[in-house]
């Protein structure tokens, strides 16, 4: 009897250890399986933990690229970590914390055309499962970066080190804010230009479906833009943004070459709207003395207005 006993005891901790192992081997051969059906988009692991006692998901290595550049992927990370609450079980969209660790946005477009970014197809029963509002816990993002290359005469930067932190801060668990920090300047190329942004740093709130940019403040030798904007995900799908731009003219004149001089400074004000689809835009624009290509002309003003469909200057 004690063997029969012992005999069951190893076999059960054996099918146990089995399942322990096994399981985040199929769990990733499912993520990434699902992933390349619904968006083409490949994806690779370097190891892959999920503990389900926890609810714990472990990434490490992580690449994901389409197959048209499998050697170029677009994102790759050292290091995810995803740790879901017991309560998502009971069907409540939920997450404790998502920390990332080095994640690097890699765009390369060929000079033969061809980008390495997937081209994702509007899907309606993927963009649904935005509707439920998820109670997110902590989101960390931590020395992230910034690739950009452009093989056909378009811009070329790099961005970062950046980090992202996020706690909740709504009283029912569905806003979460903090601060989004890119704490060294960032140097931009354009065919033989170049210029270089100060750094960035901007307050962030998402509330159920909509991500709020609060205080964002771009400033380069050309001038400095101010700028706040709501987005929106899923079925009420909207970008909304209200900003301020001057211009220093000097400064943006050499972007032009020879053939267009100006000089003064230029301040433009309004909001961009897009809802389903619909662009929207008005701003107004001003500056008290302005050249261009020697003609001087001075208090500036005009406003202008798209809706769309139909242009309006005044």
């Amino acid at each position: 009897r004690r063997l029969a006993v012992s005999g069951v005891l190893v076999v059960s901790g054996v099918a146990i250890w089995l399942a322990w192992a096994l399981l985040p081997v199929a769990f990733s051969a499912w993520m990434f399986s699902a992933l390349e059906a619904q968006w083409g988009i490949v994806g690779r692991a370097e190891q892959v933990k999920l503990n389900p006692i926890t609810l714990t998901l472990q990434v490490r290595g992580l690449a994901l690229s389409v197959a048209s550049t499998p050697d170029h992927p677009f994102l790759t990370s050292e290091a995810v970590m995803v740790d879901l609450p017991w309560s998502i079980l009971l069907g409540e969209p939920a997450v404790d914390l998502i920390d990332i660790e080095a994640p690097v946005f890699s765009v390369r477009r060929l000079a033969n055309g061809v980008s390495n970014l997937p081209v994702l197809a509007t899907n309606s029963s993927a963009t649904s499962s935005f509707g439920a509002a998820w109670q997110l816990g902590v989101v960390s993002v931590k020395r992230a970066m910034v690739f950009w290359e452009d093989a056909v005469g378009g811009p070329n930067f790099t961005v970062g080190p950046a980090g992202l932190q996020l706690r909740p801060s709504g009283a029912a668990g569905l806003e979460t804010s903090g601060r989004f920090t890119v704490p060294r300047s960032t140097s931009v190329s354009w065919g033989t230009q170049q210029t270089r942004i100060e750094p960035l740093a901007a307050s962030l709130t998402l509330a159920s479906t909509t991500l709020t940019v609060h205080d964002f403040v771009a400033t380069a030798p050309e001038g400095r833009l101010a700028a706040t904007g709501d987005i929106g995900f899923g079925d009420s799908s909207s970008v909304g943004v209200d900003y301020v731009l001057d211009v220093v003219l000097d400064r943006l004149s050499a972007w032009f070459g020879e053939t267009v001089s100006l000089s003064g400074d230029l301040r433009v004000a309004g909001r961009m709207e897009n809802k389903s689809g619909a662009p929207a835009v008005s701003l107004q624009l001003e500056g008290p003395r302005v050249t261009w290509n020697g003609l001087e002309l001075t208090e500036v003003a005009a406003a202008l207005e798209f809706d769309g469909q139909r242009l309006t200057v005044e």
